[in-house]
């Protein structure tokens, strides 16, 4: 799965160095959060997970 998703998010994103800054957010960035380390420096890729609209999910995700 982990190259398939970034992939995914390169070809959604093909000059990522154009932006200042990548956000993931809500349950799904922090879930994928440790497939991303690379960029966080490379591309200046930010995970925050206030806006998260799935917390529920999440607190499932972290238990199991």
């Amino acid at each position: 799965m982990k190259p398939r998703l970034k992939k995914f998010t390169h070809a959604k994103l093909p000059s990522m160095a154009k932006y200042e800054a990548i956000l993931l957010v809500g349950s799904g960035g922090l879930l994928t959060e440790s497939l991303f380390e690379d960029w966080k420096e490379e591309f200046g890729l930010i995970v925050v997970d206030e806006y998260a609209n799935a917390r529920g999910m999440l607190k499932v995700a972290l238990i199991a």
